[in-house]
């Protein structure tokens, strides 16, 4: 939190995330201070997580991790004490995966809330548009996605 307001940082996807040895790259988008992460949310991508949970004075640490990719859709997924565990983290590391392109006559272009049935085109984050919806921007794939709606 940030003067008593969420913060939200978007990481991107195809990254690593260290929860504890990253802590000091968190910093409010608006004003650069540093900020504490006090939970984490998913949308529109893939994750898993493992890491060593602190399991009190003199035990050793329990180790917790997901068997599988977890998906989140366009809804945000927040980080659940209930699935991932309660307590202090020793390491808690978060890989973030790419979502799988959907089927194309489901996906919705985030400019003018049309289907996207051909001549499309997509930042670095992968959120699809219509190209006539951003034709000012040229390179799309060089392009970081501050230009992107749903990112920045």
């Amino acid at each position: 939190m940030a003067y008593g307001n969420w913060v939200v940082i978007n990481k991107g996807v195809g990254i690593s995330y260290d929860l504890r040895g990253d802590k000091m790259m968190n910093s409010c988008p608006i004003c650069n201070e540093a900020v504490d992460v006090e939970l984490c949310a998913f949308n529109n991508c893939q994750y898993v997580y493992a890491g060593k949970r602190y399991a009190g004075r003199g035990k050793p640490s329990i180790l917790v991790k997901t068997q599988e990719r977890q998906v989140a859709g366009d809804e945000y997924i927040r980080y659940s004490p209930e699935k991932m565990g309660y307590g202090d983290w020793d390491t808690l590391i978060i890989t973030v995966y790419v979502l799988p392109q959907k089927n194309k006559d489901k996906v919705v272009c985030p400019a003018c809330n049309e289907r996207i049935l051909e001549d499309s085109a997509s930042f670095k984050c992968k959120h699809e548009y219509h190209l006539k919806c951003i034709e000012h921007s040229r390179a799309l794939q060089t392009t970081d996605t501050s230009e992107c709606m749903l990112c920045s």
